[in-house]
C-alpha cells in the first residue's frame, strides 16, 4: 500500500500542478480570481485537477495506516505551493497593469 500511496500522491501533484501552471501560462498579464473560473480555461485542466484531487484521497487513505496521520500534510504542502504560484501571478499581473 505504501508504494501506492505515494505514486498516487506524486501522480496527484503532477496533475495538479501541471493544470495550475497551464492555467496561470493562459491567463498571463490577467488576475485569476481564488473564488471562481479564470477568464481562460485551458482544454484538460478541469479534469487534471479533478483526477489529481482523487489521487490525493487515494494518497492519504493509502499512506494513512502506514505513515500515521501526518502524511495528509503532504498533499496540504502541493496545495499550498498552488496557492502561492497564484498570489505572485496575481501580484505580477497587479504590477503589469499598473504599469
Amino acid at each position: 500500500m505504501t508504494v501506492l500511496g505515494w505514486t498516487a500522491f506524486a501522480l496527484g501533484g503532477i496533475l495538479f500542478l501541471w493544470s495550475l501552471a497551464a492555467t496561470l501560462r493562459a491567463n498571463r498579464g490577467v488576475l485569476v480570481p481564488y473564488n471562481r473560473a479564470p477568464a481562460v480555461v485551458p482544454r484538460g485542466t478541469v479534469a487534471a485537477r479533478s483526477i489529481g484531487a482523487v489521487m490525493f484521497v487515494v494518497a492519504a487513505v493509502a499512506l494513512g495506516s502506514a505513515q500515521g496521520p501526518w502524511v495528509v500534510l503532504v498533499p496540504v504542502a502541493v496545495l499550498a505551493a498552488g496557492l502561492l504560484a497564484m498570489i505572485d501571478h496575481n501580484r505580477r499581473a497587479s504590477a503589469a497593469d499598473a504599469d
